[in-house]
């Protein structure tokens, strides 16, 4: 039997700035961004994972005449092959077991605006076929019904694999890829453009400090060595963990290069690691700083806020963003997990 799933709403842009780079790769790549974002052709944005290629995607449509109309963003490697089709094109009442209503897709969802697909390289091939077909003619049908529903989409698609290669290997279609690689768009990865880890580094460090209500501790320059010859493999991603992951456990006044070391794991570069109440003991001293003579504040509270993110971003990343293993790590229940994930505004996908 089929378990009939409720489609993601159209998200909202996420907090922040686009795009932050100064290299010339990357201001290449905004006046790349400038000429798609006045066309409406399908878009294909490749990179590694964790380079930004949804950020890019919703930089687009920001600038596009679109903008005002829904982003809707899927990842089709987080959806079961059998779902795949009902959660694009919806389905009618009684389409399989479980379906006591009809629903619409992200197609529909998405109509005026964008839909973006993320890893394309791994949606099914019969579902290719019909992706291509809704491209050439804009019609969709739900699972199980015959009405044509006429659906005004641009669609941009992302994927870290080489899809070339999947064409000449059998497992994509050939049609498709032309019909998607209208405009290409590569993000490189940010070992490629290391001039814009400081300004990176610096804005999600404020990010996550601004969240957690206090100013962010400067960075020393050999901290900010470490992280320039590092070579991130995880890419952008990795260094907001990273940065994210720094505002909560650095007990001291500023970002030490020990600090930097320890929060990429490499402990063999450091001093012993400090325990977990070495670092909510920094973070308690550093709160009552701030509060001066003042023998009111809300410390129990904003410690908690502190260590709930950063913890659920750990286990996220160990999990590459799957939810029950997550619930179960941390000994939740699936509910009380997303619960959590809302009121920190983390969002798994950005950890598959």
């Amino acid at each position: 039997a089929r378990d009939e799933r409720k489609a993601p709403a159209p998200e909202a842009p996420q907090e922040g700035p686009a795009l932050i780079g100064k290299s010339p790769t990357m201001q290449r790549l905004f006046r790349t961004l400038g000429r798609v974002a006045a066309s409406d052709l399908a878009v294909l944005i490749t990179g590694e994972s964790g380079s930004g290629k949804e950020v890019v995607a919703r930089a687009v449509h920001a600038k596009s005449r679109r903008h005002d109309r829904p982003f809707v963003a899927v990842n089709m490697a987080a959806i079961p092959p059998e779902l795949a089709e009902a959660e694009l094109f919806g389905h009618e009442k009684g389409a399989f077991t479980g379906a006591d209503r009809a629903r619409g897709g992200l197609f529909e969802q998405a109509h005026g605006g964008t839909l973006f697909l993320d890893e394309i390289g791994d949606m099914p091939m019969p579902l290719q076929t019909k992706l291509l077909r809704v491209l050439e003619d804009g019609v969709i049908y739900r699972l199980g019904g015959r009405r044509p529903i006429r659906v005004n989409v641009r669609l941009i698609a992302a994927t870290h694999q080489n899809l070339a290669r999947k064409v000449a290997e059998g497992a994509f279609r050939e049609d498709l890829y032309y019909r998607l690689n209208v405009i290409p768009v590569h993000v490189p990865p940010l070992r490629e453009r290391r001039e814009d880890i400081p300004l990176l580094a610096e804005h999600w460090l404020a990010h996550a400090c601004r969240a957690l209500g206090f100013a962010p501790p400067p960075i020393e320059p050999a901290a900010m060595e470490v992280l320039v010859h590092y070579d991130w493999p995880g890419n952008v991603r990795e260094l907001r963990n990273v940065m994210h992951r720094l505002a909560v456990l650095v007990p001291g006044p500023s970002i030490t290069a020990a600090d930097v070391a320890l929060a990429l794991g490499h402990a063999e570069m450091t001093e012993p690691r400090e325990t977990v109440a070495d670092a909510v003991s920094g973070a308690a001293r550093r709160y009552l700083a701030q509060l001066g003579g003042a023998d009111r504040g809300e410390l129990y509270r904003d410690i908690l806020a502190q260590v709930e993110p950063a913890l659920l971003s750990v286990v996220l990343e160990h999990t590459r963003g799957h939810q029950l293993r997550a619930a179960r790590l941390l000994g939740v229940n699936r509910n009380t997990l997303r619960s959590m994930l809302r009121r920190h505004g983390l969002d798994p996908s950005t950890f598959k």
